[in-house]
């Protein structure tokens, strides 16, 4: 192990960089890390043909959105939750209290991959887990690397786990299973003394709208029953927006709908908290025209009845956070605002209606495939992650053996 420091600086345990095979000729985007005032280095292979570097960043203006969005595009699972503009209205949003270490893989001064977490301060290290950036709202996350270079996830992956203190722990939520990082940790966690752990499994339904799909089941019976029975209690409109301008002054009414949609459930809403709120009106800012947002209302007589606020994904359109009004809930208007998006889906010829984390039964009703978002612990003691497989595994024995036993 050696160390890289430049003139003038001083050593720091926070940045390494380490050497791994690459080819020659991967298609890789352009960018510089001159401005990088500190490196490690651990050499793990040397062929004569390249080297990967990871270094660790403290700002998402060092990498730039351009650079962070080629990287982006060329990525295996490019989803909106990934993009420069989600991380960055997450980032500013929930920044307090946290630290930010963005590691990035480069070839040379090429960038082929991000690894951006968020880590909790000093004093709630052993409490907190390091995240994610957009860790608890992004319903897919990922490792961006370029992917002609999958061997870059696992660089930056050490080098992010060298960083940990002995009490720490790395938590990966909601990998997409059809992803190179997600075939990768699960390699890794298969050993029974390693401290990678799988930690959960959540199903995520999709409905695939190709050759007409979408306005097949957007004429389901039951979704036309519940659009002629709302459309008897006046006038209804369907809206979708796309623009900041347009969508920032009908959060606030979003939210309390929301707020009071679950008031008397077991689930209180998220815009309980005014952080969850300025997370929304951020992604409106940063999101808004860029062709990655949509903000859906139907309206009774002109007063919203159910909102979605929701994204275009891989060509697909995500189901992200709707709502509707709980004292028109025997007219089902959530029912026809399913029907709106299934019907605007179609007209704009999406490949997919992407219902992401969550098997309930209303989503099974359109949805006919199905992936998984996997969740992934590192912990720095091997003891915490042998007692974590140990919870894991009673867990997973109450449920076989059923309730009371």
């Amino acid at each position: 192990v050696f160390q890289i420091t430049p003139p003038g600086a001083s050593p720091s345990p926070h940045l390494w960089a380490y050497m791994a095979p690459v080819a020659p000729d991967a298609p890789v985007p352009l960018a510089s890390h001159s401005h990088m005032t500190e490196a490690f280095a651990h050499p793990l292979a040397h062929t004569g043909v390249g080297k990967l570097t990871v270094t660790v960043v403290r700002s998402l203006e060092s990498i730039g959105r351009e650079a962070w969005n080629a990287l982006w595009r060329n990525s295996d699972t490019p989803t909106v939750f990934s993009c420069y503009e989600w991380m960055d209205a997450w980032w500013r949003s929930c920044h307090e209290d946290r630290d930010l270490r963005i590691y990035a893989a480069w070839l040379e001064d090429r960038l082929v991959g991000l690894l951006p977490t968020a880590w909790p301060s000093e004093a709630r290290i052993g409490v907190e887990p390091v995240v994610i950036l957009g860790d608890e709202h992004a319903d897919y996350a990922a490792i961006l690397v370029d992917r002609a270079l999958p061997q870059a996830i696992g660089v930056l992956l050490d080098a992010a786990c060298r960083d940990l203190p002995s009490c720490g722990r790395l938590l990966l939520r909601d990998l997409r299973d059809d992803s190179a990082c997600a075939a990768q940790l699960e390699i890794r966690a298969r050993g029974r003394l390693d401290k990678w752990c799988l930690a959960d499994v959540i199903p995520c339904p999709r409905a695939s709208l190709d050759t007409g799909r979408a306005f097949e089941l957007a004429g389901k019976e039951s979704l036309r029953r519940h659009a002629r029975k709302l459309a008897r209690a006046g006038e209804v409109a369907v809206h979708h927006y796309r623009d900041a301008p347009s969508i920032l002054p009908r959060l606030d009414a979003f939210f309390a709908q929301h707020v009071a949609r679950w008031a008397e459930s077991e689930w209180p809403s998220l815009f309980n908290k005014e952080t969850n709120r300025a997370v929304y009106r951020a992604l409106a800012e940063t999101l808004g025209g860029t062709g990655r947002l949509v903000y859906t209302e139907v309206t009774l007589d002109g007063r919203p009845v159910a909102c979605h606020f929701g994204f275009l994904s891989e060509n697909d359109l995500v189901w992200y956070k709707p709502s509707f009004d709980p004292a028109l809930a025997k007219m089902s208007p959530g029912e026809v605002l399913i029907q709106s998006l299934l019907l605007w889906a179609g007209d704009q010829r999406l490949a997919g209606l992407d219902f992401t984390r969550g098997g309930e039964a209303f989503k099974r009703r359109f949805a006919d495939e199905e992936r998984q978002a996997l969740t992934y612990a590192y912990f720095a003691s091997r003891t915490t992650a042998l007692l974590h497989r140990l919870k894991m595994l009673i867990r997973h024995l109450r449920m076989r053996l059923g309730p009371g036993r």
